[in-house]
């Protein structure tokens, strides 16, 4: 199963914006964080990064249980972006 994040990239924070298995879910709050990026300073976009990740994970994990889920995407080696 795939799980698709969007996250904001701040210095040595990153701030989630969507974790879920729905790939256009996950374009839309992309689109809203590309639109909150073009608003910042140049010194900020320097500084700021978006990053959509997607993870393959074992299709018998239930994403409804956020320590199960949390679990499984650290159990990942990598992710792809997108």
């Amino acid at each position: 199963m795939k799980v698709y994040q969007v996250v904001a990239i701040k210095g040595c924070d990153e701030f989630l914006s969507y974790c879920g298995t729905e790939y256009s879910r996950a374009l839309e709050f992309k689109k809203q964080e590309m639109n909150s990026y073009e608003k910042l300073t140049e010194f900020d976009k320097k500084q700021t990064e978006i990053e959509c990740r997607v993870y393959s994970i074992d299709d018998d994990v239930d994403i409804n249980d956020i320590d199960e889920l949390t679990n499984a995407l650290i159990e990942c080696t990598g992710y792809d972006l997108f």
